[in-house]
């Protein structure tokens, strides 16, 4: 490749690469959500039922933050605000050149 082809071809790369990862802490994020209120609703919802109400919240109380720390931990990575439309619009835009008629 000559010089300007191979830089393009460094800069294609290495933003395809930061979308991958995106791509993959978006996932991890929506995993940790989804499955996390799967478990709630499903899962200890029914089985606190039968306790008395002051247990069940003591129990609620004690299980959110656990949830919620890793909620939260992803924040730091940047996931929070890589939002779908964000993704999209990268997809979009990395896809663009690659179909154009020019």
């Amino acid at each position: 490749m000559d010089g300007d082809g191979a830089a393009a071809a460094r800069h294609v790369s290495a933003e395809g690469n930061g979308m991958i990862i995106g791509m993959t802490l978006h996932v991890l994020a929506a995993v940790i959500w989804v499955g996390g209120m799967f478990f709630a609703h499903m899962v200890l919802r029914p089985s606190a039922g039968p306790l008395e109400p002051a247990v069940r919240l003591s129990l609620w109380s004690r299980v959110f933050p656990r949830f919620f720390f890793w909620v939260f931990s992803i924040r730091p990575v940047g996931v929070k605000r890589f939002s779908a439309s964000a993704l999209l619009a990268g997809l979009m835009f990395l896809a663009g050149p690659r179909f154009s008629s020019g």
